[in-house]
This record gives structure tokens, sequence and C-alpha cells, in this order.
């Protein structure tokens, strides 16, 4: 990402001259704050291409809404069930406005994240009936969804609120893919970054509003609140000319992309030591390497100038799009094929489970900490969000207890190549009381 490909689709959207666009609001430029004009004309096209009943721009990436929907859980109630798989960005929110998280278990395949099943949120609802929303995430990174439909008749059977974290799946609805789509399987709110596969600028994303459970004034409150001043114009205009443009043309692109895709695995599959990890997201390709992940990720940089999305200890992650030529699948595949075999076992360590939970996460982020070594933190309480990055989803958060496993974990994470936030100089932030 994002989804321009180094700026290859600029051309189609004419977006190279957005530079004179590069104003503020002056008149005839409307307000994000308060549109009454252009843009919420071009508010009002995005939503319907995409079904919602209204939307919001967003020009601080997803993360700004994310955080505007934690403003609103606290204002709604205050506690909310959270997929463990979330991102980081949840979290940081429920911080910020002193939400009460309750993590919705997240099962773990060869090291892959399922996203949260009906079971683990119907659990997770009769233990905390108290709670006012339900929020996952779907698509994952490695491009595979949830049963939304069943997950929001239970949300709503229980007179919650579901939200859905879509910031992966912008792309659904041009791509054959929109009945995976939280607007089309009865969530109540659903967020997409457009830059992860849209060919927009990077930080441009939409806020969805599909069902009248929602307040409107009150997320707008909330979306303004932690919404820039001094929008990107260029960002609006290569979001609405990108949404637009695949609403006419997404179909036929995804079509000619997905042959290419599909002529890629197969080649994959039969010409290399790799295999592809079959998901719901044709576009989203999950390659199991035949050497460490992280490795082969380095690999493809350093030797063949390739920059491939993420890593794992035995996975690289591609996302395609319709910018992609047939002539990038091929210089993939080439790259693959020298590769090899590992002469070590490659392997996922299982990802650590659900800490235990000493204090509320916003409580202990407050409290005085101090940093220690990481291989003394075992049996101490975590005082920051320890994430694996990407994806960004949290290993430990603020009040749970760090485990011995955890820190091996972690290790492992980074001496494979892997990028952890939350340790510096080897040391992890822990409440001073431990």
């Amino acid at each position: 990402m994002p989804g321009h490909k180094y700026g290859r689709f600029s051309h189609r959207l004419n977006i190279r001259r957005y530079a004179s666009y590069d104003i503020t609001e002056i008149p005839g430029a409307d307000n994000i704050k308060k549109p009454e004009g252009i843009i919420k004309e071009s508010i009002a096209g995005t939503a319907a291409i995409y079904g919602s009943k209204t939307a919001f721009y967003l020009t601080n990436g997803t993360t700004s809404g994310i955080h505007a929907i934690m403003k609103y859980v606290a204002l709604k109630g205050g506690k909310i069930l959270l997929s463990r798989d979330c991102h980081i960005s949840a979290v940081n929110g429920a911080i910020l406005f002193g939400v009460e998280v309750i993590f919705i278990t997240t099962e773990y395949i060869n090291g892959m994240s399922v996203p949260a099943s009906p079971k683990n949120v119907a659990g997770a609802i009769e233990r905390n009936p108290d709670a006012c929303a339900v929020m996952i995430t779907s698509p994952n990174y490695y491009g595979k969804t949830a049963d939304i439909s069943k997950i929001a008749k239970i949300t709503h059977s229980n007179d919650m609120f579901l939200i859905v974290d879509e910031a992966h799946g912008s792309h659904f609805a041009f791509a054959g893919l929109e009945n995976l789509s939280g607007i089309n399987c009865g969530a109540d709110i659903v967020c997409h970054s457009l830059h992860k596969t849209l060919p927009v600028y990077n930080q441009g994303a939409v806020l969805h509003i599909c069902s009248k459970l929602i307040d409107v004034n009150v997320i707008r409150d909330s979306v303004n609140m932690l919404g820039t001043t001094s929008p990107s114009y260029p960002l609006l205009a290569s979001m609405e000319k990108a949404v637009r443009f695949f609403s006419q043309k997404g179909k036929n692109m995804y079509g000619k992309l997905n042959k290419d895709i599909q002529a890629f695995k197969e080649t994959v599959e039969s010409d290399t030591a790799c295999s592809i990890i079959k998901n719901d997201d044709y576009s989203r390709i999950v390659i199991e390497t035949s050497v460490n992940g992280f490795e082969a990720a380095g690999i493809l940089h350093e030797k063949f100038h390739i920059d491939i999305e993420a890593a794992d200890f035995s996975k690289i992650i591609c996302i395609a799009t319709p910018q992609n030529k047939k002539n990038d699948f091929r210089m993939l595949s080439n790259a693959l094929k020298t590769l090899g075999k590992s002469q070590k076992t490659v392997n996922n360590p299982d990802v650590p489970g659900l800490p235990e939970i000493k204090i509320p996460i916003a409580d202990a982020h407050k409290m005085k900490k101090e940093p220690v070594p990481l291989d003394m933190a075992e049996g101490c309480i975590c005082g920051t969000i320890i994430v694996s990055y990407p994806p960004g989803t949290p290993l430990i958060c603020p009040g749970e207890i760090i485990s011995g496993y955890a820190v091996n974990y972690i290790k492992k994470i980074m001496n494979a190549g892997g990028t952890v936030l939350g340790i510096e100089s080897n040391k992890i932030p822990v409440l001073e009381q431990t």
C-alpha cells in the first residue's frame, strides 16, 4: 500500500495536477467540518456507491475514525467487546476516552489470526451483557473475513451495535466481493482505509454509518473533534476520484486482475518451493515461503527491488490491485523461484493467548512506569501497548501480566527480523508497583 503503487495510477485519475487543489476553506471549497456544498455532494456520492446511509471523509486515516468510534462508545455506555486481533488504534482510542475493553478471544491457525467467530462473540456477550457495542476486524491482514451477518444478528438481539474495522476491504465493492462487506451484512458502523487498496493518497479513509442505531450527530461531533482543521484537498480529491472511477470501471479491472492473480498462484504452486494460502480475498496474496518469511521479504527487497506488504515467521503478504500488471507477477514469481529450500525447519510459534488482566487498560496507562530489561519482565504488569507491526495488533496491553511465553515470543519476532513497537533498547515499560 498505498493502492496507487508509487503513483502508477496517477495519470489515469489525473491527480498529478492536484497541487493546484492544495487550498483551504476558500469560497466555493466548502468545509469538511460543516459540509454544505461540494464536499457534502461528494460524501453523498461515496455513501451511495458503497450503500451506506451516510459517511464521513477522514483525512487522518482510519485511525481517526476508530478513535471517533471509541469516543462514541464512551458516550453510549463506555464498555465494548473488542476482538483481540484489533488494530492498535482501537486500544489507543479506548485509552483516550476511558472505554472499558473486554477482549473477544482470537484464534490462530499456522500463525494467522482467524476473524472473530459468532460463537466467541456470543460468549463474550453472555459474560458481559452490560456492554453497548461489539467491534471486530474483517477482513484481517491475511484476507480472511468474519461471518458478519451472524455476528450482527447476535449483537442486535442483545441490544448492542456492531462496528466493523474493514480498513483492508474498501475494494470489496468493486472486486466482486461486496457480499463480504459489513455494509451489506448488517454492521452499524464500517471503516474503510481507501488508501490501502485504492489509488488514494495515504491517510484517505471513510467512516460509514449503516443503520438507524447510530446517532449521526454524535458521531459527527466526534469526527470533527478528532479530525484536522486543515484537511488536504488533494487527498479529498483523490478519494472522490478513485471511488467514482472504480464504481464505473472497477468490475472489469478487478476481473482482469483476478485472472492475473490466479495465473500467478498456479505458477507459484508449480514452479517454486513456496505455496499459496487460501483466503476470502483473492487480491490479498498470502504466500508460505520456503525460508523464514522475514528473510524472504529482505531478499525480495534487496536483490529484486520488490516490496511486499508484510511478513511473519513463515509467510509473506502481498496486496495486489489493478495497478499491478502481468510483469509485476512475473517478476515476483521469478524471484520466489530463487529462494530455494531452507536448511532449517520454518515454523510459526504459537501467538501468546489472552494475558491475565490485572488493571483496566485506561487506568494502567495513566500509572507511573519504569523500563525493565525484556528478560526480567516476566510477571510484571505491562505499562504500554506491545505490538507486532505490521499488522499492528496488540500482543500485550497496559494492565496485563507479561508472561514468560510472551517475552520469548517477542524476542523471536525481533531475532527473526520483525518489528515490535513498545520495546526500546530491549526494555519494556512496566508499572512501578510491580
